[in-house]
Parts: C-alpha cells; structure tokens; sequence
C-alpha cells in the first residue's frame, strides 16, 4: 500500500513540473485589440515665431479632437515644439495605437536642412546656428515609429526637402510629403489643403463612399498645389482609411421640436450636419416611429432609403433617408348607429364613408338625411380626398313613440310620431264590471292633468300612464244565519263583516269560520278591499243534546220495563192478578248544555224482599185483596255536564314600539294594523301610502305572527318583503317596515 501511494505522490508530481514547463515554454499571445477601432494624432507646428504664423494646427486639432476624442489627439507648437518634445510625443502616439488602430503624425516647419537625408527641425534650432543636437533625421524618426503596431499609419511631413523621408514608408503605413527630395521649401498652402481635406471641403470624398482616405487627402493636395507636387509613398494594399462620414436626412419636414433621430443614445430635434466617425466603428441610429402634429395630423415612418423599415439600425458610415408619410384623420360624425370609414389617411388619398339609412330602437326611429362639415351630400356611403384633415357629421330625422299605460278604458292615440308634432290621446272615463267599478282620475307620466282627452308635443319618447279610483264588490254566502258586510268598497278600504251563529233546541248548526277571500275563524271580521272578494261562511251540525235525549228516553224504558217485570212476578207469587203496568210520563227534556260525556247507565231496581210461603186459606176466608207493588223511584234528572277547567298559561304579550317610543299593546289574539294608528307619529303624505289595513298580527300558541294583507306598498320584516307570503312568526327585536314610511320595533313586554 505504501509503494502504491509513493508511486502516486511522484506521478502527480511530475505532472505538475510538465505543465509549469508547458506555460513557460509557450509564447505568449498579445492582448487583442479593441473590437472599435480608435484614432490617436499628434500634429506638431515648429513654425519659427518670427515666420508666418499660421492656425493650420489648431484648426486640425479642433476638428480631430470631437472625433477621435480630445485625449486622442496632442498638439504640439511654438516653443514647445523641441526636439526632446517631439520623440516624447511620438513615443506616446507608438505605446497608445494599436494594430487596428489609426496613427496619425503631422509635422509642419517652413525650415530646411542641408543634409544627404531628411531631418526635422525644432523650434529650438538658434537662428542662423546648425545644431545637429537638436534635429530629427529621417533614421532617427524611423527608429522612433519602428515600434508602432498600427497598420493604419499616416505621416504627413511638411518641411524642407520633405521627399527625403520615403524610408518611412512601409507595409500598413502611408507617407506623405509636402514636396519632392530636391524642392528646398513646399508650398506655403500646403498645411491648409491637408486641413480642407479633413474638413470636407469641395466635396473632397473623391469615390463617394462617404469616407476619407490617405489616397484621397493626397489627391485633393496634389489638385491644389500648380507647381510644387506633393508625394506619396503608399505602403497599404487598398486605401487607408481616416475617416467615415454620416449624413442623415428625412423624406419630408417633421414639426419644429421632434426628436428627428438618435445616435447611440443622443437625440437630435434639428438636422444634424454632416458628421465623422473613426472608420471600422459602429453606430446604432433610431428615429421615432410616428411624430403627431397636433391631433389631425401625423407622420408615421416607412422606411430608410436602403429599404430598411426597422426604426433603429446600425451603420458605420453613409448618407440615410429618414422616409416618412404624412397623414390626416378623417372624423366621422353620427348621433346614432355605427359609422364607417372614420380614421387615418394618407395625404392625397381617397377616404371612403358611411353611415346606416335606418335605426330603430323600442322608442326611436331615426332616419338619414344627410352629410354636412367637410362633405355634404344625401347619400349614406359617400367620399372624398384626404388633402387636409375632414371631418363629416351625419344628419338625422327622428320618430318617438307614444306609450299609453292603463288597467282599463281602452285608451287610444299610442304609436309612432314625427319628431316635433303634436300626439293626441283619450280614454273612457268610466269602466264597470259585475264586480269592479273604475273611475278615471288623471294622466301621469310625461304628462300630467285631468281630463279623459288631451295632447302633447313629441320631442322625445313619451310614456303616460292613466290613473284610476277603483270599487270593488264583496259577495258573502251562507248556508245559515244572515251574513253582513256584502257590498261595494273604495280599492283599500277595509270591509267588516259578521254572521250571527244559529242556535237550536236539539240540533244547532255551529259556525267553523270564513273562507275564500278571507281565512278567518272569528264569525266578526274584516279584510281589505284591494279587489274584488269573495267570502263564504262554514257550519258543522252539533247533534250532542238529541243524542242525549235520546239516550235518557232509552234508559227510562229500560227502568219501566224493569218494574213491569219485578211486580208482575210478585203477583205470581202471591196469586194476586198483577195489573198492568203503565210507565210514568217522560221528565222533560233539561236546557241545552254544552256538551258532555254521556252519563253511565242507572243502576238496577232492587229487588223486594223474598214473600213467606202462602198458608192454605181457611175455608170460606174472604178473598185477600191485591197487593199492589210498590212504584218505582223517581228516575233523578241528570246534571248538566260540565267543561273542564283549563290549566293556567302564562302567555307573553306582545307590543309595537313606534318612533316617538309610543307602543300598541297586542292584547287581542288578532290585531289588524292600519294608516289610523299613525296619525299621531307621521305626516299626511306619508300616511297616503300606508293601507287602513296594512297588515295582521295574530297570537297562536303563545307565539306571535305577522301577515300582509296585499297592502298597496307591501310590508317588510328586517329588510324582508312578506308581501303574498302568508303569516311569518314574528322574534322579540324585529323591524317592521309599512310602505317604507312607517318603522315599528317588535317587544315581547313579559307574560301574565
């Protein structure tokens, strides 16, 4: 095991020591470059003071510096311009740029050198003094740029003899020199045709592919300059480029103040000029989709000018048209029905509308008449050129309908009339039936007054109801007695009516209670008159007392017949003929009681003692005479049954405790409720819409029930409507509500 673990610490570590080899052994990559390419420049100016004293350097640098960025560009002049300044400047320019990176270099100076190579001169060179201390051959500003890694580099070198610097040129870098190797001094302008080349100026972009190259700064200089001719030492394959031009553009004008376009976040509301990108950049561009102009008027983007129609897009260079439609709103105007056609048009195109010819509701009918505003005509579907914004509004002409509602007396005048005209209207004032009488009153509604007849203006749907004062018959039958009450009634008034029970000596005819229209067992009683009644009185035969005559007739033969028989046999056994026996009248029939059990049967006569055994007469003895036997007691007359005393209930009793904390103490077992209880807690008018009879509370079995007795304005229990639902049992605490103007608290006080 040991040997295996040893042999396992030395594998792991000679691995270690291959893979620290490997790394150090490897080159090492270079760290890439930037995705974006940048723009680094230095620009010196070693014009002498005392020499013409140009701004050519400024104005470069103020036009690199919003490009490139302001801490990409060094501008070097004046006295400043030294020798140990310019390698200093150019070391800065070879440790920033990288490969993808563009260097620029550019060097003025009205000086020349008398050397077999080209040299720079700095401002510190002593008038009239050579000092080769303080100048830059062309050797040494190779050396100098020898370590620079962009393949983008441009020098421009404006000075004497400037042609001797084409050892400078090399793969990925471009030369340019003021003059030729044997031209003592360049041209004065030439600073400034370099400068105008950057700037754009006279359409500089040669090709037209909204970019500046080395190649094309070259040529615009050597156009510029008649005489001495710039040269070029060109070391890149195809064109080095500088600079990337953007311009943008839209198809037509957009309101004052519209954000028109965006560029990489920052939002332009006015055309922005012509702008350069550092080449091999990418830039993301937007404009808004749609811009309103106020709001009739819009502009709703369609495309670029490349075909493009997303809204945002990215670009590296180029000239872009924003194009845009301009269009307007067609407004389409009805009071009724749907219209068509209503919304955004093109400017210049046709608008298509239209409106329905026909609405009709349940009270209005509505009629096209025509079109007014920015088209008129009596067309529904019309349209017209959408050159500014419309609007069109569609006229209409109007029917309503008159509604007549009553119950009764056939009304007239009820339909359709023009918007506007007059409606007359009429219902018979008088309807009566075999049970009912109506007498009209007045005219409710969208109108209002008394006589039968009238009219009115239909400017809109109208609705007039007839109103009515009704009578009603109350019919009652009876088998027995004679009934009161019948006859007619005001609609709500309360009808009381009443039959007398009949008595009789034997039979009597006992009353059950009312039913119909009513249910009731008091033979006194009442109902509301809210239609047309019915009431019908029930009877039950009570035979009890005959058959108690009957029973007492039964029992006072049996007892006679008892008699006969008991004297007849102590007759025969005496000898003595018995007479016959005749029976004692009936007593008479006792006062009709209520009923009661049948009373048990008489007890059984007694009989006579046993008679000693006759002895043989003597003879010649007179005849004994009969004996007669003794009459019977008396048959006692019974005693009227009696009821049997109920046991004592204590009862709860019930009260009604109003607004004012007045109470109504239920004290009867049926109780009607009415308008005349509460004369003294409400107002007249709301005393209108309580009935005389509103509702009953009746006490059944100690508890307590409340019902509607089809009240006009219904009755409710916490909120509850009861109407036409029978007796609902009533709890101590409810709230009963009449017609919704009367409010009654339900108490159970105690019991008794």
């Amino acid at each position: 095991m040991k040997k295996l673990l040893s042999k396992a610490t030395i594998a792991v570590f000679l691995s270690l020591i291959l893979v620290i080899g490997t790394m150090f052994a490897l080159p090492v990559k270079t760290a890439q470059a930037d995705s974006a390419p940048e723009f680094w420049a230095v620009i010196i100016d070693a014009t002498p003071s005392y020499g013409i004293q140009e701004d050519t350097a400024d104005d470069l640098a103020q036009l690199l510096r919003p490009v490139c960025g302001y801490d990409h560009v060094r501008l070097c002049k004046d006295a400043l311009a030294t020798r140990s300044e310019i390698i200093y400047q150019i070391d800065w320019l070879v440790s920033n740029a990288d490969a993808n990176d563009i260097a620029l270099f550019f060097y003025m100076s009205n000086f020349y050198g008398f050397s077999s190579e080209g040299v720079l001169l700095g401002s510190d060179i002593l008038q009239n003094v050579w000092d080769w201390n303080r100048i830059i051959t062309a050797t040494q500003l190779e050396n100098e740029f020898s370590p620079l890694q962009s393949d983008n580099a441009f020098i421009i070198i404006d000075a004497g003899c400037a042609g001797k610097f084409s050892n400078m040129a090399r793969d990925g870098r471009v030369v340019l020199m003021a003059c030729a190797a044997s031209t003592t001094l360049p041209d004065a302008d030439f600073p400034k045709h370099v400068v105008d080349a950057f700037g754009g100026v006279n359409n500089v972009y040669y090709n037209d592919d909204s970019g500046l190259s080395a190649e094309e700064v070259y040529e615009y200089c050597d156009s510029q300059i008649p005489s001495a001719h710039p040269v070029m030492e060109d070391g890149c394959t195809g064109e080095l480029a500088l600079l990337s031009k953007f311009s943008f553009h839209t198809s037509i004008s957009l309101p004052s103040g519209t954000t028109l376009l965006t560029i990489d976040g920052q939002s332009y509301t006015s055309m922005p000029d012509t702008m350069l990108w550092v080449p091999g950049g990418s830039h993301t561009i937007s404009v808004p989709p749609n811009v309103s102009q106020g709001s009739t008027t819009r502009y709703i983007f369609s495309s670029w000018s490349d075909g493009d129609d997303a809204i945002t897009k990215v670009v590296t260079k180029g000239s872009y048209t924003a194009n845009y439609d301009k269009e307007y709103l067609l407004s389409v105007m009805s009071s009724y029905g749907d219209t068509q056609g209503a919304g955004w048009y093109k400017a210049g195109n046709t608008a298509s509308f239209s409106a329905p010819d026909y609405i009709e509701s349940a009270d209005t009918r509505h009629y096209f008449t025509n079109w007014s505003g920015d088209y008129t005509g009596n067309s529904p579907s019309a349209s017209l050129s959408m050159n500014s914004p419309k609007t069109v509004t569609a006229n209409w002409r109007h029917e309503y309908l008159l509604t007549l509602n009553s119950a009764y007396g056939s009304p007239s005048g009820a339909g359709w009339y023009r918007e506007g005209t007059s409606a007359s209207f009429s219902v018979t004032d008088f309807v009566e039936s075999s049970d009912s009488k109506h007498y009209f009153t007045d005219w409710s509604g969208d109108y209002t007054g008394t006589l039968p007849t009238a009219s009115l203006e239909m400017n809109e749907p109208k609705i007039v109801t007839a109103n009515w004062r009704n009578e009603y018959l109350l019919t009652i039958s009876s088998e027995y007695g004679e009934p009161e009450g019948a006859g007619w009634y005001d609609e709500g008034e309360q009808a009381s009516l009443s039959v007398e029970p009949v008595q009789g000596a034997i039979v009597r005819q006992v009353f059950d209670g009312w039913s119909g229209d009513l249910d009731d067992k008091n033979a006194d009683s009442s109902v509301v008159m809210n239609s047309p009644k019915v009431v019908t009185a029930n009877w039950h035969t009570d035979s009890m007392y005959l058959y108690i005559v009957i029973g007492g007739i039964v029992v006072l033969a049996g007892v006679a017949v008892t008699v006969f028989l008991l004297r007849r046999r102590a007759s025969a056994a005496r000898g003595v003929p018995v007479s016959p026996y005749v029976p004692p009248a009936p007593a008479p029939a006792p006062p009709p009681v209520a009923p009661a059990p049948t009373p048990p049967p008489a007890a059984p006569a007694p009989e006579p003692p046993p008679s000693p055994a006759p002895e043989p007469p003597p003879e010649a003895a007179a005849p004994t005479p009969p004996v007669e036997a003794e009459a019977p007691p008396a048959a006692t007359p019974l005693a009227p049954p009696q009821e049997p005393t109920p046991p004592t209930v204590r009862v709860a009793r019930g009260k009604l405790t109003l607004a004012d904390n007045s109470e109504i103490q239920l004290t009867e077992t049926s109780r009607d409720i009415g308008r005349d209880d509460f004369t003294n807690v409400a107002s007249t008018d709301a005393l209108n819409y309580v009935s005389s009879h509103h509702c009953r509370i009746t006490m059944e079995a100690g508890k307590y029930f409340i019902e509607d007795l089809q009240s006009a304005n219904g009755t409710k229990v916490n909120g509850a409507d009861i109407s036409g639902k029978g007796k609902q049992e009533l709890k101590d605490g409810d709230r009963i509500d009449l017609a919704a103007t009367v409010s009654l608290t339900f108490r159970i006080s105690g019991t008794s």
